[in-house]
């Protein structure tokens, strides 16, 4: 009988001393799966700062080409008005000019006549 008992302890105790390395093993691949999840949950907080990081400089740059783009549109604007303004007056230094030309020929013709 004692033999019998010690027999059927020495079976449980390779049970549960079983029973405890699968369980020890289970543990260190948790810890391993919990250290890579760790590592992704890192790598998701950098991904998600750059993120931000990247909209708020988009944002910032849209802004401040929106910004530009108004200026160099009233320059633009300022420019050709002061464009149709030199057409203006060069057709009009034109006129003059020709007007000077044909007064020039009359006043040649009357001075070399006169010679």
């Amino acid at each position: 009988m004692f033999f019998s008992n010690n027999r059927a302890l020495n079976d449980e105790l390779k049970l549960q001393k079983d029973e405890n390395r699968a369980l020890q093993e289970q543990i260190k691949q948790l810890r391993e799966e919990n250290i890579e999840l760790e590592k992704k949950v890192r790598c998701s907080d950098r991904n998600q700062i750059m993120n931000e990081l990247i909209k708020s400089l988009t944002q910032g740059l849209t802004d401040a080409c929106n910004r530009d783009l108004k200026i160099i549109k009233n320059d633009l604007s300022e420019n050709l008005i002061a464009l149709e303004d030199i057409y203006k007056r060069n057709h009009t230094n034109t006129e003059y000019t020709q007007s000077s030309l044909s007064e020039i020929d009359v006043l040649s013709h009357t001075m070399y006549k006169s010679y």
